[in-house]
């Protein structure tokens, strides 16, 4: 759909022009201040709604207005009147009923302002050109940034497990010591020594109890003959106990126990030791390979973004933001951000209205005119530019906010 006839009558710098649109180009030329945005601006007020209408929309010196727009059977008509309210009139072919919101419907977000995606910030940019680029697109590059989100993350709790490692100081190497058997000779020793104390013990005993059986007889003759028999068992008891051996020296089974447990100690912490270093090494080597992945799934998204086919030759994007032949966006001229902006708006869009107002036509020079052209008609637009002068070809030349020359 597009605009077929436009008629505006006292609106800003306008007094009456009516316009039999060409289908795709429709420049309107002239000096400053013959009226050329105020046609442009005209559009805008019929087709926007109320809240795109200006509060000075009438002429100065005018008490009533008019717009009307013919989109090829549709007709919108907003009239003014001094001190009240636009109307707003929408007729269609078939009598059906039509309103302001179904006329929201028509128009795109790039209709009314081309350039709002030279004014966008770089990641809305790229947005909407991944939106052009279609789901599919999409979707490789999201995988891609969860790739390189989850290396990344997976990395920062490595560096950060590396990092509660701090500064471990070298540890000497130590065997580890069988102290059972060091103990089992302990402990027998220790059972002999019990043994022999016990023996000793009773050869003291026995040997006090003869000494008392003895003192006994002298001082007790009557118990001679028995302290006779005692003695006679006593003795015989005596030399059936067994000799003692010498004892055996447990301090250096001790010492040795002692050695042993220290050699132990220092064994369990170089094995403790070497643990963190194998540890440390294989968080160093994941912590590298995680560098490694995070690169390659930027150069991955980087290949993704590169892949898809943009609607204005020479653009790429990525994560750096967009350029055009290897240049940043923002650093083009004037006229190849317009002819940029205008080639993303036609693209992106599914508007019905297949319409777009040009605003800043002066900026382009006649190749950057030419290729603008060529692309509304490839894409089936109509575009209404304005210019300064005479215009760039078969313009429609305004003057004192009417129409001097058609062609």
């Amino acid at each position: 759909m597009k605009i077929a006839k436009l008629l505006v009558k006292h609106i800003k710098g306008v007094r009456t022009v009516e316009i039999h649109a060409e289908p795709h180009v429709n420049e309107i030329a002239g000096q400053n201040g013959a009226g050329k945005s105020s046609v442009l601006d005209s559009i805008m007020f019929a087709l926007a709604g109320k809240r795109a209408v200006s509060t000075k929309a009438l002429r100065e010196g005018e008490a009533t207005g008019e717009i009307s727009v013919d989109l090829e059977g549709l007709v919108v008509t907003r009239r003014f009147r001094e001190g009240r309210d636009s109307t707003l009139t929408i007729t269609s072919a078939d009598g059906a009923r039509v309103g302001q919101r179904q006329l929201d419907d028509l128009w795109g977000a790039f209709t009314f302002d081309p350039l709002a995606f030279s004014r966008m910030k770089t990641v809305e940019q790229i947005g909407v050109l991944q939106q052009l680029a279609g789901e599919e697109h999409i979707a490789a590059l999201q995988a891609c940034d969860g790739a390189v989100t989850a290396a990344m993350e997976e990395r920062t709790i490595v560096n950060r497990q590396l990092t509660a490692f701090g500064k471990m100081d070298a540890v000497p190497k130590a065997e580890t010591v069988d102290v059972s058997a060091i103990a089992g000779d302990l402990k027998a020793a220790e059972e002999h020594n019990r043994k022999q104390g016990l023996a000793e013990s009773r050869i003291l005993s026995a040997r006090a109890t003869l000494e008392q059986k003895s003192e006994r007889r002298a001082r007790l003759a009557r118990e001679i003959e028995a302290l006779d028999v005692e003695i006679v068992e006593g003795t015989v008891a005596l030399e059936a106990l067994p000799v003692p051996t010498e004892t055996i020296d447990t301090a250096p089974l001790h010492q040795r126990l002692a050695e042993a447990g220290a050699t132990n100690k220092a064994a369990e912490a170089y094995r403790r030791y070497m643990e963190q270093l194998e540890s440390q090494a294989a968080l160093v080597a994941r912590s590298e390979a995680l560098d490694g992945e995070v690169a390659s799934a930027r150069e991955e998204r980087e290949r993704v973004a590169r892949s898809v086919a943009l609607p204005v030759p020479g653009m790429t994007m990525s994560g750096g933001g967009i350029r055009v032949n290897g240049l940043p966006f923002d650093q083009l001229c004037s006229s190849e951000q317009i002819a940029a902006s205008a080639r993303v708006g036609m693209a992106s869009t599914k508007a019905a209205l297949r319409i777009m107002l040009i605003r800043d036509g002066s900026l382009l020079d006649s190749d950057s005119f030419a290729a603008l052209v060529a692309v509304a008609k490839a894409h089936d637009y109509q575009l209404w530019v304005e210019t300064v002068g005479a215009g760039h070809g078969d313009a429609i030349v305004l003057e004192a906010g009417e129409i001097k020359d058609q062609f």
